[in-house]
């Protein structure tokens, strides 16, 4: 029989399901912060999903082996988990500055994502 500190975090999430991702983001949010004040957050995740997945003008579909899809949502799951971890044993970090972290950490690897004549290089948003 497993204890309750045998829990493991990643078998809580799809991680292969961007929009679970989000939801358990949101969760977090949530539970320190208005969600109205995640819009902007749910905004740049679509963004972030239409870029990533070749729906966004101009742009391919990302084909980097390590700075992908997956790696951004565990990187903002991550992120997420670390400021309501703080959040509970501390001070509240301003909403606006976790609305700013969780929006940074989800575009941080947006400059691998190729324009359509860039067909080598990469190009930042």
């Amino acid at each position: 029989m497993k204890k309750n500190n045998d829990i493991q975090l990643s078998f809580l999430v799809n991680m292969k399901n961007s929009a679970a991702v989000l939801e358990e983001v949101k969760y977090n949010f949530i539970y320190h912060y208005s969600i109205t004040d995640f819009y902007d957050v749910r905004m740049t995740f679509k963004d972030f999903n239409d870029l990533y997945d070749g729906k966004y003008p101009g742009y391919r579909r990302c084909n980097t082996k390590f700075h992908d899809k997956i790696h951004s949502t565990d990187a903002l799951l991550a992120m997420s988990r670390l400021i309501d971890g703080y959040n509970i044993k501390n001070p509240k970090f301003p909403v606006n500055k976790v609305r700013i972290a969780l929006i940074a950490t989800i575009l941080h690897d947006t400059g691998y994502i190729q324009t359509m004549g860039n067909w080598g290089r990469s190009s930042i948003l």
